[in-house]
């Protein structure tokens, strides 16, 4: 324990720093749950720990420099720990959302296009479309190339020093809360609609163009002769918005992660 706390550069107390470790650790929590950024769903539970670990140390000593003292009551203890358990929950959302409204995003044009019986499974085990499991994989790939990774890091040592573990939640912090939240899902419908509109709108004028060709030949095969049509043009139109939207999809990041930031202010 003594070259751990030398490691740490530690001072406190160990039953302090472990206190505030344990707050620390219960805010970091829904971030290596929920993220995929961090750790996607499907991850076994040891890598999750160990980058659970990995970010409280690094924090640990930001959180004990600013954090008041630590009561020992049971129920301020609990109390404590739902606080920061809806702190960590939203700012885990704040980071999940744009991810996860690309990956529903594709999931819509697969099924637009006649293609969401067909499911993958993702490196994390889950379940999901072809489009949607590849548009996924594609906004964490840009979401840590863009440095997003590094930049929730910085926000959550700045949110230790704004709101520290261990200070007392108000009405006025849980109203805060409330808005902010609201505001994340203002944030995420133009981010899916600017991904999905320009395949939906290629699909549908396909649609209207097959009609035509059925209403003025009905002994052709339309629907059978346009179903591969429709695939096609569907994966066409997001690969086009993709090649459009990618520096706005890294500004959606980085109004999120602002967002995210301003929940512990």
């Amino acid at each position: 324990m003594e070259r751990l706390y030398a490691l740490l550069m530690l001072d406190a107390e160990p039953s302090r720093a472990l206190a505030v470790g344990t707050l620390v650790a219960i805010r970091l929590a829904p971030l290596t749950l929920v993220a995929p950024a961090f750790a996607a769903r499907g991850v076994p539970p040891l890598v999750r720990t160990t980058i659970l670990l990995a970010l409280v140390f690094g924090l640990l000593p930001t959180a004990l420099a600013v954090s008041p003292e630590i009561p020992t009551d049971a129920l301020a203890l609990v109390t404590l720990g739902l606080r920061e358990l809806a702190l960590g929950a939203m700012f885990a959302l704040a980071v999940s959302v744009p991810l996860y409204a690309v990956d529903h995003a594709g999931r819509v044009v697969d099924q637009l296009r006649g293609g969401g019986q067909a499911e993958i499974s993702t490196p994390s085990g889950e379940r999901t479309s072809l489009l949607g499991g590849a548009l996924g994989i594609f906004a964490v790939a840009l979401f840590a190339a863009s440095g997003g990774h590094r930049v929730a890091t910085l926000a959550l040592a700045e949110g230790l020093r704004a709101s520290p573990p261990g200070l007392a939640s108000s009405a006025t912090e849980w109203s805060s809360l409330a808005l902010e939240s609201a505001s994340l899902l203002v944030l995420v419908l133009p981010l899916g609609l600017s991904i999905a509109a320009p395949a939906i709108v290629a699909l549908v004028a396909a649609d209207v163009g097959l009609a035509v060709v059925a209403r003025s030949a009905p002994q052709l095969p339309v629907y059978f002769a346009g179903m591969p049509l429709r695939a096609w043009l569907g994966i066409a139109a997001v690969l086009l918005a993709l090649a459009w939207i990618v520096p706005e999809l890294i500004e959606a990041f980085d109004a999120f992660l602002h967002a995210a930031s301003r929940l512990f202010t």
